[in-house]
């Protein structure tokens, strides 16, 4: 966007420049003519410019900062965004850039046609002056035929930056709602291949006795994952509890600039307890089949951290205990992350089939305070060998002809809970005892799942007065889409999915944060 900023720099000096000539050479009609259409075709073209540059970067440069980027044309802040700007051009980023250098041509060629030096100013401030150099040919000229062919390039390029502007904008809801079943799938690929990895490192004896946590947030394409990794004492072990959060990143596809070579982690387990001197210190690769990830540890990591519920921050917030207390920002955010994970974490070893208040945890530090004020995690323990076959996600209830969706059932139960700030006894799912949230059980028949269903949707009430229209709306869209014989397996479905939950969470969170 530096170039953008340029050109929209050069303007101003070419009309400020015109108007110290038109003013000077007043008494000249023909050459006040020429210059008033010159002025005006530039002031025109400038606001164009401008308009174009406040739409192009709108929701990607904070409020607080646009109108001074839109008035300060040279300032440093025209060298970020190159990023956002071409994701938001999409395929049209190339003939924009390409436009946009045509312009910057045009605009230098305007400036020496000018006499505009490179402090910015005109060096011919008297008449005299002024004709000298018309006299002598130096390419300065005031007839407005002579930059027909420069202003005919910077209208041409302003038109077609102004167009590919307004369509990438209005196309861009559309492109990220469509990109959704995508994005998902590579996060869901690489989330099981970060679970591999971690468990194939999981080398002791203790093995069984180990878990691992991961972080519930809106994630992208190439995100890094912030795991939380409880050991829990094997028979031989001497020292208490260790609990440690660990940063696992994949590694760049880039060619390496260093020889350094980072071992392979063998033995997590020891390597943890071990521990390392300070957070910058890599403890090496894990590895699964098509992915190698940089192990870390958290930096500024605290020691003695426990995990709750979600089931018990629930009831400390019905007694008023917490601290920080349970409002709705934090609400808020947890029902977004919550959501987020469930498009993207389906179907991989860290989510079950059915989402439960004992499947969110936190962090806790003290009694009742929490690390970074109710991020939530999921936890899992390392099976001992990698399954045969993915988790069957969508099976059939017994007695029905096709699939129920108890996944989004779940999730829609939990948002009632969450905005309420209630554990509600009536929409716990029954799992037939199993507890894991994974299997069909025997309890969780057709009667019992449009049961909870009911429960929930008398509960609509309290969830717009604590929500808000969007968070009813997409605990709704929960509710009526368990029936259907796509689920979140389906790219259409996840599509659906995004916009009918995440996106409505997405507003209400993004004017919350304003």
């Amino acid at each position: 966007m530096e170039v953008a900023g340029l050109v929209l720099g050069a303007l101003p000096l070419a009309i400020k420049a015109l108007n110290s000539y038109r003013s000077i050479l007043s008494s000249l009609k023909n050459v006040k003519r020429d210059l008033d259409f010159l002025v005006r075709d530039l002031e025109t073209e400038h606001q164009i410019l401008q308009n174009t540059c406040e739409t192009l970067l709108k929701g990607i440069v904070p409020d607080s900062r646009l109108d001074e980027m839109i008035e300060n044309p040279f300032g440093a802040d025209w060298r970020g965004f190159d990023d956002q700007i071409r994701l938001r051009l999409w395929r049209s980023h190339s003939a924009f850039q390409q436009r946009l250098t045509e312009m910057h041509g045009a605009t230098k060629e305007l400036q020496q046609m000018l006499a505009i030096q490179e402090d910015r100013k005109t060096k011919l401030t008297d008449a005299r002056s002024i004709l000298n150099e018309i006299k002598h040919r130096t390419g300065f000229t005031l007839k407005k035929k002579d930059y027909t062919s420069t202003l005919t390039r910077i209208k041409e390029g302003n038109s077609v930056l102004l167009k590919l502007t307004q369509q990438n904008n209005e196309l861009e809801p559309s492109r990220r709602s469509r990109s959704q079943a995508k994005v998902a799938r590579l996060i869901r690929q690489l989330s099981r291949s970060i679970f591999n990895a971690l468990r194939g490192a999981m080398t002791c004896s203790c093995a069984k006795i180990h878990n691992i946590g991961l972080e519930l947030r809106r994630r992208a394409v190439g995100w890094a994952s912030a795991f939380s990794t409880n050991f829990k004492p094997g028979k031989d072990a001497t020292s208490s509890t260790t609990q440690t959060l660990l940063q696992a990143a994949a590694t760049s596809i880039l060619p390496a600039t260093t020889t350094f070579v980072l071992p392979t982690v063998t033995d997590l387990c020891q390597l943890v307890r071990a521990g390392k001197s300070t957070a910058a210190d890599c403890y090496g690769l894990v590895t699964d089949v098509e992915h190698k990830f940089e192990l870390y540890p958290q930096p500024n990591q605290t020691e003695a951290r426990s995990f709750v519920t979600l089931r018990q921050v629930l009831k400390e917030s019905e007694k008023g205990n917490l601290s920080p207390p349970f409002g709705y920002p934090e609400q808020l955010k947890l029902a977004l992350a919550l959501s987020t994970s469930v498009l993207h974490l389906y179907n991989t070893p860290w989510l079950a089939r059915i989402v439960t208040l004992d499947d969110v945890v936190f962090l806790r530090e003290t009694s009742l305070n929490y690390h970074s004020p109710y991020q939530p995690f999921v936890t899992k323990d390392f099976p001992p060998q990698p399954n045969s076959q993915p988790q069957q996600m969508h099976p059939l209830l017994p007695g029905r002809l096709r699939p129920m969706d108890l996944t989004v059932l779940s999730l829609g139960t939990l948002l009632i809970q969450i905005i309420t700030g209630r554990r509600i006894a009536d929409l716990d799912l029954d799992l037939g005892g199993s507890g894991s949230g994974s299997g069909s059980g025997s309890g969780t028949n057709l009667n019992s799942v449009l049961s909870k269903k009911e429960a929930a949707s008398q509960l609509a009430g309290p969830v717009l007065q604590c929500g808000g229209m969007n968070y009813e709306s997409a605990v709704q869209w929960c509710l009526g889409s368990i029936l259907g014989v796509a689920g979140l397996e389906d790219d259409h479905f996840c599509q659906n999915f995004y916009e009918g939950v995440v996106a409505r969470l997405e507003a209400d969170s993004r004017i919350q944060q304003r």
